[in-house]
């Protein structure tokens, strides 16, 4: 009730600006970004998981996950064998 109460007094504003509908292909390269922005955050994530467990052994690796590859051989793709 208080919902239908609140779009009407909205739609009585004058002043009140209303935002228009994204079309299907702005809602999925909106989801694309979303989506692209979590792995980079989750890739950081993990490189600096794996640099913090490193220097618990005294292994100190410069900031950058581009270090991360080149110092840590095992943490690439190509090593990896399922």
């Amino acid at each position: 009730m208080r919902d239908a109460a609140a779009i009407c007094e909205a739609i009585s504003r004058p002043e009140m600006r209303f935002v228009p509908q994204k079309s299907i292909a702005q809602q999925d390269l909106q989801a694309l970004h979303r989506i692209r922005s979590r792995l980079i955050g989750s890739r950081t994530q993990l490189g600096n998981q794996i640099r913090g467990l490193l220097a618990e052994y005294g292994i100190i690796l410069p900031l950058h996950l581009s270090e991360v590859r080149k110092h840590c051989p095992i943490c690439s793709r190509k090593t990896i064998r399922y």
